[in-house]
């Protein structure tokens, strides 16, 4: 079978038809073709589809007929011939069937086949000329180059009529046989070009494809694209020649680039596709032979970008600024693709390599084509906004070129925001600059987002010389003209505020809040005014546009209250007429980010006070659960408001201090029972923020107000407001606990209420909220341990019964840290649980046990407690990593004094040793390694010879003696410890197991060490005076 029949054969056309051939069995038989089809299909065909298919058996017997008798392509005239037959059937105007001679003939133009729209045939009749084609063009392509040049042009118009709706298998036959035509050696780089034209089209790349991403950017980037683009750097043709016949192969890259949807329709962003992922991913995984998987630089990431660039380079070599050519966008179109590409795979880090690609000659580019304003430029400042994202650190260093003026040309970009403030002021409403706006200011937020301000412009002390003087001046500089002209502009928005678009309000919105956040503020920075007047600004325009903009409205107070919310929120004061125009209008979101920024400038106005009450006692009453929450979020942002201003060591009026404790709680108690959970979330909320000069007033005749937090730490079912409570309740203990001058009936009460509640919450047998809240309770109890039990007064004298307290807590952390030892075979979920319930536990006791007070309480609650700990690491390789982490620094911050008062009692330190050299003897790990050390020595410090006797007895024949005495050796343990060790080893009376050999070692390097210190004691027992030189060390 021919080719062409072997193509026909096994393809489905868009219509479902399939093409069955029927000549001869070799690659040199007949293409003639049988029609398989239902009835209805029958009556479809027209004469014109009867034309076409009669000359494509004329052409197809042509073609195989002449090779058939010399092996050679001889029938040239008759294939002309029956080439222009088929011309004139498929085209109905002259002029069609010169545009595709043109095509064919010279370097391809893809605006000829746009011209191309009237074809007298049917879509299957079009699959089937652009399917025989192609696969004729094997027989022609080495021998008849003008022959392939007609029937590929032929084949270019069909598909590029065709609509993307076409069967898979014919989408396959299209890329398979378009490819292997790409990888022929005699194919010229006009023919290389079609092709590309061909596979550019809705039934080539322009659908879905039947392979996956890594075969497709294999084949088509790979194999075929980059080969090609790398063939036009050393062909010795003009940069205008080379972009003309680059142009289809990058159109083939920018279709695999850009995605079917270009935004997630969860999260908005913008959606990469998995060929993207293929091509300019930063590493590729191997798996190799064995198994193992290795990771290696991707290869086709620095080649497509070398391809880019040229394809670049070339279209604009080869055009003028003003002149801006096809190629010229389509590169553009490209760079984009890939710049945005590279900024989602590297989102999360400072930006591309910078090695990758030469950013200052790309720049430099935009910035002629920007200036020259053709008809991309619009394309031209989205490019170059996706370079700084893509780019950051190399495109910033090209500030100068779009910030400064350069010659006789003023600075681009405030040039460019100018020209859109005279159309506001001019009232010119279908302004080009107008349709600019968009995209400049786009382009200024990218640049002004990669420029690290703070650290550019701190540099006064020690200035970074350049060629035109001092860097930070001319920076700065440069950066008041752009914030001048973004003023101008919002200024003529607010006059002509009709003509405002909602996108290009949007975008500016942005970039002023932009500003806000990575200019340096400080209290002489010169930015300070200029960006409060924008702010002012906006605001002006929020109330402005309150009555019929809705959507400009919206966009202001977003902004207002990300600006409020920036690290210069605190430095720009809104005016009272503002604030005033918000009370009166119930603007609560807004309100709520300006009361958190600035809680003061409620007290400069009475009347501002009054209408915040009144508001927040209007919305608690409402019937709406929404208003109900608002009032409590007011109320939120304006206790956390206070809390900020003074942790920046600013002093509070009383005014501001009373409000909350004269009109505000009474509305927060109505708040805390209400009875939509959300509203009661946010409410207990509030107490977090509370100052210690609201506890004092609250607390100062009764203790409800503490009470009524507590009660909801273990009262009602609802998970979420029980856990808030808990974490907010450790907050309270904070405030309260870390003043100075308490008293200690304050102390007693305080403890007695919250520990109480602590334990009603440990205790509780709810599963549904058990997990969150034991964690919070958990971390409460670190929280008031901490002020109570650290208290030296405390741990002198315990007025409050502290250490019955201490004892009831310590005994349910000690049974969460052992719930992780037996939790095999529970759900995932549970397990995660009770590690979490475990390590909180662990952390706590940390703090528990390293009070004074512990030497006061029963003993079988602070071993247990330890025991706990020394089991977690003892099975450190089979519970969770945080448990055994927890554990070790627990022990680390035991003092010695405790483990010298459970030495003389029990038999913890013993376990203590064995746990631990048992852990560095085993354990191949080393992250804990050091903190292990100290537990070590500190153990051997409180050891007696009741502990060694016990560490070396029967009950622990697997402890590492000899590993021990090398340990020792190693870290040349003092005197009195090894004098303890020996007292025990020489005992007769002691049932010891360890090896003879290593006992004597023990008593042999005491004696060394007694002998070294001068000291007198005699109490060793006797050993034998030859037995010291088998002493390993």
């Amino acid at each position: 079978m021919s080719a062409a029949g072997k193509c026909r054969s096994s393809m489905k056309d868009a219509a479902g038809t399939r093409w069955v051939g029927t000549g001869g069995t070799n690659d040199r038989g007949s293409a003639s073709f049988r029609l398989l089809q239902s009835k209805s299909q029958k009556r479809a065909f027209n004469k014109h589809d009867r034309s076409v298919r009669l000359e494509l058996e004329t052409y197809s017997s042509v073609v195989d007929g002449s090779r058939a008798q010399s092996g050679r392509f001889d029938g040239y005239d008759a294939t002309m011939a029956s080439l222009q037959r088929l011309l004139q059937c498929l085209f109905t105007e002259e002029k069609d069937v010169q545009a595709i001679q043109t095509y064919s003939r010279f370097v391809p133009d893809d605006t000829l086949m746009l011209g191309v729209k009237k074809i007298r045939a049917s879509d299957s009749a079009k699959c089937e000329v652009s399917s025989v084609l192609l696969c004729g063009t094997k027989a022609a392509l080495s021998e008849r180059n003008d022959v392939a040049d007609i029937s590929l042009g032929i084949a270019a118009a069909c598909l590029s009529s065709l609509p993307a709706q076409v069967s898979i298998g014919f989408r396959d036959e299209v890329v398979s046989v378009v490819c292997g035509l790409l990888a022929r050696e005699e194919c010229t780089l006009h023919q290389q070009s079609m092709l590309f034209g061909c596979l550019a089209s809705k039934p080539g790349l322009g659908g879905k494809l039947p392979w996956g991403a890594e075969k497709v950017v294999d084949l088509v980037v790979r194999q075929s694209v980059l080969r090609f683009v790398g063939s036009l750097e050393t062909s010795d043709i003009s940069y205008a020649e080379k972009a003309n016949y680059c142009c289809p192969a990058m159109t083939c890259l920018q279709i695999l680039m850009n995605p079917s949807s270009d935004h997630e329709p969860q999260t908005n962003q913008p959606r990469l596709s998995k060929h993207a992922w293929a091509i300019l991913a930063p590493l590729v995984l191997d798996v190799l032979p064995s198994g193992l998987e290795r990771r290696r630089t991707n290869p086709l990431r620095q080649l497509t970008l070398d391809a880019v660039c040229s394809f670049w380079k070339w279209s604009y070599e080869s055009t003028t600024p003003v002149e801006q050519s096809g190629c010229l966008i389509l590169s553009c179109e490209c760079f984009i693709s890939v710049l945005a590409a590279i900024h989602s795979l590297r989102r999360d880090e400072i930006g591309g390599n910078t090695s990758e690609m030469d950013v200052r000659t790309v720049a430099r580019h935009l910035r002629d084509l920007i200036a020259a304003r053709g008809n991309g430029t619009a394309r031209f400042l989205d490019m170059f906004s996706h370079l700084c994202s893509a780019y950051p650190n190399a495109s910033s260093s090209q500030w100068q070129c779009f910030l400064e003026g350069y010659g006789a040309a003023p600075p681009l970009l405030q040039s460019l925001l100018e020209d859109g403030t005279i159309a506001y002021t001019d009232n010119i409403e279908h302004s080009e600059h107008l349709c600019l706006l968009p995209s400049i200011l786009v382009s200024v937020k990218s640049l002004t987002k990669a420029i690290p301000f703070t650290i550019w412009l701190a540099s006064d002390q020690s200035p970074l010389k350049m060629t035109h003087g001092n860097f930070s001046a001319r920076l700065r500089q440069a950066t008041m003209h752009l914030v001048s002209c973004i003023n101008r502009l919002v200024s003529a928005m607010l006059g002509h505020l009709f003509l405002v678009q909602p996108d290009i309000w949007r975008h500016t919105s942005q970039l002023a809040l932009q500003l806000c956040e990575c200019l340096p503020f400080d209290e002489n920075s010169l930015f300070l005014e200029p960006i409060s007047r924008m702010v002012k600004t906006i605001g002006d325009v929020y109330v402005k546009s309150c009555t019929n903009q809705a959507e400009i409205h919206s966009i202001s107070g977003n902004t207002i209250v990300g600006i409020l919310s920036s690290k210069s929120g605190t430095r720009i004061f809104p005016s009272l007429g503002f604030v005033q125009f918000l009370l009166d209008n119930g603007e609560t979101v807004v309100l709520s980010a300006v009361v958190k920024a600035h809680p003061v400038i409620l007290t400069r106005d009475s009347s501002l006070i009054t209408s915040f009450c009144q508001l927040c006692r209007d919305l608690s009453l409402g019937c709406r659960e929404d208003s109900r929450k608002l009032s409590a979020v007011l109320i939120n942002s304006y206790t956390q408001g206070r809390k900020r201003f003074r942790m920046r060591a600013d002093i509070l009026d009383d005014v501001t201090i009373s409000l909350f404790s004269d009109t505000l709680y009474p509305i927060l108690q109505a708040l805390l029972i209400d009875g939509c959970l959300e509203v009661q979330l946010e409410a207990v909320s509030v107490f977090e923020s509370l100052l210690w000069d609201d506890w004092q007033i609250l607390l100062r005749d009764s203790w409800d107000p503490l009470c009524l937090i507590l009660n909801k730490c273990h009262d009602g079912n609802d998970a979420r407001v029980i856990i808030s409570s808990c974490k907010t309740v450790g907050e309270v203990c904070t405030v309260c606990l870390s003043q100075n001058g308490r008293e200690d009936d304050f102390i007693v009460t305080f403890n007695e209420l919250v520990c109480g509640s602590m334990h009603d919450a440990l205790t509780s047998e709810n599963q549904s909220v058990r997990s969150m809240v034991l964690a919070n309770a958990i971390r409460t109890i670190g929280h008031i341990s901490r002020h109570i039990y650290g208290n030296e007064q405390c741990s002198a004298n315990d007025p409050s019964g502290s250490a019955s307290q201490l004892q009831r807590l310590i005994r349910i952390l000690t049974s969460k840290v052992k719930s992780s030892l037996s939790c095999a075979g529970l759900s995932w979920k549970r397990r995660k649980g009770i590690q979490k319930l475990a390590w909180g536990g662990a952390n706590a006791l940390g703090e528990l046990l390293g009070f004074d007070i512990i030497l006061r309480l029963n003993v079988e609650v602070v071993s247990a407690a330890i025991a706990s700990l020394l089991e977690c690491i003892d099975h450190s390789p089979s519970i969770n990593e945080k448990v055994t982490s927890a554990s070790v620094q627990a022990l680390v911050k035991l003092p010695t004094a405790v483990w010298r008062h459970l030495s003389r009692k029990c038999d913890t330190v013993a376990n203590g040793l064995a746990t631990c050299f048992s852990y560095l003897h085993n354990s191949t790990s080393t992250r804990h390694q050091r903190d292990m050390e100290v537990i070590t020595n500190t153990l051997l410090m409180a050891s007696r010879k009741e502990d060694f006797t016990h560490l070396f007895g029967p009950n622990d024949s697997a402890f590492p003696a000899l590993f021990m005495y090398n340990w020792i050796v190693k870290f040349d343990v003092s005197s009195a410890v090894l004098q303890e060790i020996a007292a025990s080893v020489g005992d007769k009376q002691s049932d010891h197991v360890i090896d003879v050999s290593v006992a004597q070692m023990f008593l042999s390097r005491a004696e060394q060490s007694r002998l070294r210190s001068g000291s007198v004691d005699r109490h060793l027992p006797s050993f034998d005076e030859a037995d010291e030189e088998e002493d390993e060390l």
